[in-house]
């Protein structure tokens, strides 16, 4: 079997939290979600905003995320007044992931 460019490159989904901490991070982003000013579709994933006051806990969480799920790519941008994150991935799989962070269908 040959693999073209763009499938040599992608990065297998998987996650390597244990399952109950997964279970425990999956809760944070949902209780995160509550809180985003708004949460919109871009190409690839979501965009969410959220007050500036949740730049730390949106700070650490990303970064624990990053160290379990490398696949997703987080870019966060601050504002005087706002904080957007925006979660992106290749592969339907990772779509699956970033549609929970989002809590829609993308």
């Amino acid at each position: 079997m040959t693999l073209n460019h763009e499938q040599k490159h992608i990065v297998p989904v998987a996650c390597t939290l244990p399952p109950t901490a997964a279970v425990s991070q999956s809760l944070e982003w949902a209780d995160l979600r509550e809180v985003a000013t708004s949460v919109e579709a871009v190409p690839a994933g979501a965009r969410l905003t959220f007050p500036l006051a949740l730049l730390a806990t949106i700070e650490d969480l990303v970064a624990r995320e990053t160290s379990c799920c490398s696949f997703l790519t987080f870019m966060i941008t601050k504002s005087s007044s706002e904080i957007v994150l925006e979660v992106t991935a290749v592969g339907d799989d990772a779509q699956q992931a970033i549609t929970s962070f989002a809590g829609f269908d993308i």
